[in-house]
């Protein structure tokens, strides 16, 4: 397992950011995550550990970090592309409206 001074390092080399999100981290908000989950046979080495918030590990569960961002990227396409549809649908209808 990392030291404390091993763990010190990745939080700084992070800039006390999220690895998966960017957003600031505290204390209190961060959350040890293996790149490739130990379930999976991911070691406990420095160079496969970050630092993500915990709802982004909740998240990912036991999925490698490659498989999570492949996976959040395909939602975040269907979501703005549907996003996208449904705002010119709606406003087409607004122009009709008028």
């Amino acid at each position: 397992m990392a030291t404390r001074r091993e763990l010190r390092e990745i939080i700084e080399k992070q800039k006390y950011r999220c690895a998966g999100t960017g957003i600031e981290l505290t204390p209190a908000s961060s959350s040890l995550d293996h790149r490739f989950p130990k379930s999976l046979g991911g070691s406990d080495d420095v160079q496969n550990l970050h630092i993500v918030h915990p709802l982004i590990n909740r998240a990912k569960g036991d999925m490698p970090w490659d498989d999570f961002v492949a996976m959040c990227n395909a939602v975040a396409r269907i979501h703005v592309d549907t996003g996208a549809e449904w705002w010119k649908h709606k406003r087409a209808g607004d122009a009709q409206d008028d």
